[in-house]
């Protein structure tokens, strides 16, 4: 199907979909499923339509990304803060883990 043949197709089924609810003729809804129906053949055929879950998988990365950000911010503060030899040792493992270095003073 080419975009023109696309584009009057998806015309074709809006009139029939607002003929239907309009009407409520089981005509217009029959006609309106079955246009539907080659609308997303075609969409189907050339790629399929976007999926939210990639919206949400890249959500769900910023937030580890800034959850990440939290834990190394805090880490640091506390490097910094604490003067015990075990509580530094304890914060260098952490930002080691996150791949973090520290920066000697």
């Amino acid at each position: 199907m080419n975009a023109k043949l696309f584009y009057e197709t998806v015309k074709r089924m809006r009139k029939a979909q607002k003929n239907y609810f309009r009407t409520r003729l089981d005509c217009y809804l029959k006609e309106s499923k079955e246009l539907e129906r080659q609308v997303d053949n075609v969409i189907e055929k050339n790629g399929g339509y976007s999926s939210p879950k990639t919206d949400t998988t890249k959500i769900r990365n910023m937030k580890n990304t800034l959850i990440t950000i939290t834990i190394v911010v805090l880490a640091l503060a506390a490097y910094n803060y604490y003067t015990s030899d075990t509580a530094k040792h304890l914060c260098g493992k952490i930002l080691k883990i996150l791949q973090v270095s520290i920066a000697k003073p």
